[in-house]
């Protein structure tokens, strides 16, 4: 997987500046729970996430918000004060089931059409515009 996996060209400058701004930032994903942990020790610096989460027994799948809310409790957000970004329909769906605000990630898995049918009430074009939608949402 080393050789085929890459982050997103600009993923790493969004989540150093969302960092750097001390936002909490967190990982919750479908895959097997040690598989996105070495994922995310081999692309990202451990201190730049509170919480990287995926699939075990007592993590329920998206889009069941359970886990979502969970990692809310962890970084001690409430659910609406937390933008949940994601790339495919589950993404929207969890966000939405958990009452996070659903961001999509158009340069990803889903185009823009797909995200908003499954609830995004915001769409990033870009990494970089990712982070700036974040830091206005952060200073309202």
């Amino acid at each position: 997987w080393q050789r085929r996996t890459k982050p997103y060209p600009g993923v790493d400058r969004l989540l150093e500046g969302l960092h750097a701004q001390g936002i909490p930032l967190a990982v919750l994903s479908n895959k097997r729970d040690d598989f996105v942990q070495e994922i995310a020790a081999h692309f990202f610096r451990p201190e730049l996430f509170r919480t990287v989460a995926g699939q075990k027994p007592d993590w329920p799948a998206k889009p069941d918000p359970a886990s979502t809310l969970a990692i809310c409790r962890q970084l001690g957000a409430s659910p609406c004060q937390t933008v949940l970004v994601g790339d495919s329909d589950l993404d929207m769906l969890t966000a939405v089931a958990a009452g996070c605000l659903p961001m999509g990630a158009v340069w990803g898995f889903r185009g823009a059409d797909e995200l908003r049918r499954s609830g995004a009430e915001r769409l990033a074009l870009s990494p970089e515009d990712c982070h700036n939608q974040l830091l206005e949402l952060v200073k309202e």
